[in-house]
This record gives C-alpha cells, sequence and structure tokens, in this order.
C-alpha cells in the first residue's frame, strides 16, 4: 500500500484518515502524518493571522492618535470660544 500524499488531501480527508486507522500498526503511522499535516496547516494558518492581526493592530494605533489630536483641537477649540464670549 502506498503512502498517501498528506499535503494534497483536503482538511476531512486528512481527518477521516487520522480517524480510521490503528495507532502501532502500519495504518497508525498514516494517521500520525495526517496529523502532522492538520498541525502544520495549522501553524500556517496562525502564522498568517498573526501577520494581519500585526497590520491591523498599526491602523488602530494610527487611527487613535488621529482621535486623540482631533480631541486635543477641539478642547482648544471650546477653550477659545469661551474665553472670547466671556471678554
Amino acid at each position: 500500500m502506498s503512502e498517501p500524499n498528506t499535503r494534497e488531501m483536503t482538511v476531512d480527508q486528512l481527518v477521516e484518515l487520522a480517524g480510521e486507522t490503528i495507532i502501532g500498526t502500519g495504518s497508525g503511522l498514516k494517521s500520525q502524518k495526517a496529523q502532522a499535516e492538520i498541525n502544520r496547516r495549522l501553524i500556517e494558518a496562525l502564522n498568517a493571522s498573526q501577520e494581519s492581526t500585526k497590520q491591523y493592530s498599526k491602523r488602530l494605533e494610527c487611527l487613535t492618535w488621529v482621535l486623540v489630536i482631533l480631541t486635543i483641537v477641539l478642547v482648544i477649540i471650546g477653550v477659545w470660544t469661551l474665553i472670547k464670549i466671556k471678554m
């Protein structure tokens, strides 16, 4: 029986392969290979999401600073208007 190419299998196929094998046998080795491939794909997905999370974090930080600056401008305009009205 030939070794399955786990890199070309879908996640559902990998889960099925991992579930129908017996540990300690030849099919158990295929199961371990399938589980390792599932873990590899999970790690790749987590790394990809970590990169996009970093990008969104930088964008949110920039937008937060824009809001801080606009708030300071509004406070200055408000105080200046109050001083001007009282004069």
